[in-house]
């Protein structure tokens, strides 16, 4: 016995774990971590196994049962873990076979099984019941999806209940390999220690930052996504994601109660379903540009949320993606066509008091569309001189190419180009000022834009100012106030 676990020699230095003594089996209980190698009278012997009914009735009144298999286990025996109170288990990289009745007794208490072999472990007909394929979630690496979803009796788990688990760690962030492209997934971790929270890892991170890109065994990987369950009742305050994320998966901070406001990139596409639901404390919600879509239930539950941004390319919000919204009293949606949604989107209270604003030119677009057309108060947005004026001024600007939109974030109006995320396009403003020297004419502006990384001349995104025609400063790839 080694650190209250129990091993018996099978080759060499070999050694399954076993139990304490026969017959009685009940020898762990709580959370259990099963070691590489573990060194006995000066001998160091690697685990490979875990032994016939090692883990047999494990069973307290008060405790429940998390195992964790370390990488080098290769072998789970016939009745391993029979009868007993298992929650959580974890499969390392090694597992090659699960032996009969392994996990038989265990169908109303496995909530999880974390298995992380690229290639399916054999099983036999009776290794798992009916209960486990219609309740157990089945964590796997991503890669390995195409596998585990053919292979004998592990295509029989429920697919609702498929997630993909994580590879690797680094700085308390865990990540999973999605492609053969060198990019991963933020994952979640999966630990199960009790029956209420099933996919927390119980973080001390209160501030993340997601970097872009990851190095791990000397192999580099763009970060282009957030995984289903990612963050799921993490306790943390603020996240920031970098412009490589594209995604953002379903229950990815799903009742992060602490959690105050995410830091969205131009770049999220798409927001799963229920990622944010239960983010109870969340005041302001800005959805950038880029995103296309917000799926069911997405923000249900934000009970806080008094102030809803919606970039310029949201294109369709599924059902009770703000329902829970009650105290919604600004809604600002700067599509110029109205994105799809039905009545249940919003809730009803959210209808009644809440002030949506869109462009003049929209209004009666949002006025007709379902959904929309149950706010109460339609206000149109400022009118682009008034934005773009200095208070008192009386300069007056003219549009073309594409709508600027007028945005007021409580503090200042101002306005912004019409064409984000819109391919080749330009978005102009001119206006004549008269001036007689030596005055100054000031103004401010803010700036997005990307260049190619194999052409570090060539900009995609520029701000361009000109006089008379003539290019007089143009600004390119970086952000700038």
């Amino acid at each position: 016995m080694v650190d209250g676990i129990y091993y018996t020699v099978t080759s060499g230095n070999n050694v399954s774990v076993t139990y304490r003594e026969s017959p009685n089996y009940r020898s762990y209980y709580g959370e259990v971590h099963i070691p590489e190698t573990v060194t006995y009278h000066g001998v160091t012997y690697t685990v490979t196994a875990v032994g016939e009914s090692a883990f047999r009735e494990c069973t307290t009144t008060d405790r429940s049962l998390s195992v964790t298999l370390p990488n080098t286990v290769q072998t789970i025996e016939t009745y391993g873990f029979y009868m007993s109170n298992l929650v959580y288990i974890e499969l390392g990289t090694g597992l090659r076979s699960i032996g009969g009745l392994a996990f038989a007794g265990t169908e109303y208490t496995l909530n999880i099984i974390n298995c992380h072999a690229m290639n399916t472990p054999s099983v036999q007909l009776n290794t798992f019941a009916e209960e486990h394929y219609e309740n157990t979630s089945l964590w796997i690496p991503r890669m390995a999806y195409g596998r585990y979803t053919s292979a004998n009796y592990w295509k029989n788990f429920n697919q609702d209940n498929l997630f993909y688990g994580y590879d690797f760690q680094i700085d308390g962030v865990y990540y999973g390999i999605n492609s053969y492209v060198n990019t991963v997934e933020v994952s979640a971790y999966a630990l199960k220690t009790d029956t209420t929270s099933l996919y927390s890892a119980f973080s001390t991170l209160e501030n993340i930052t997601i970097p872009p890109m990851v190095t791990y065994q000397g192999v580099e990987y763009t970060v282009n996504s957030i995984g289903p369950a990612a963050f799921y009742r993490w306790n943390i305050d603020d996240i920031t994601l970098p412009n490589t994320i594209q995604s953002i998966g379903k229950y990815a901070f799903y009742d992060v109660n602490n959690l105050e406001h995410i830091n969205f990139s131009e770049g999220v596409t798409s927001i799963g379903q229920m990622a944010f639901a239960y983010c109870n404390i969340m005041q302001k919600v800005t959805i950038p540009n880029s995103v296309k879509s917000i799926d069911y239930a997405a923000f249900y539950g934000c009970t806080a949320l008094d102030t809803l941004i919606l970039g310029a390319g949201v294109e369709q919000i599924g059902d009770y993606a703000f329902n829970s919204s009650e105290n919604l009293e600004i809604v600002l949606s700067f599509p110029l066509i109205p994105p799809v949604i039905n009545a249940t989107v919003f809730a009803n209270k959210a209808y009644t008091n809440a002030k949506l604003y869109a462009a003049v030119s929209s209004l009666p677009a949002y006025m007709a569309a379902e959904g929309w057309r149950n706010f109460n108060h339609l206000v149109d947005m400022h009118t682009l001189d008034e934005a773009l004026n200095a208070p008192g001024g009386n300069i007056h600007f003219e549009e073309s190419d594409y709508s600027w939109i007028v945005w007021d974030d409580g503090e200042r109006l101002f306005a912004m180009s019409g064409n984000a995320g819109v391919h080749n396009s330009s978005s102009t403003l001119r206006t004549t000022v008269k001036v007689s020297e030596p005055s100054i004419l000031s103004f401010d502006f803010k700036a997005w834009g990307e260049s190619d990384m194999n052409a570090p001349n060539t900009h995609y995104d520029e701000c361009v100012f000109m006089v008379n025609g003539t290019s007089i400063f143009r600004y390119g790839a970086r952000d700038n106030d």
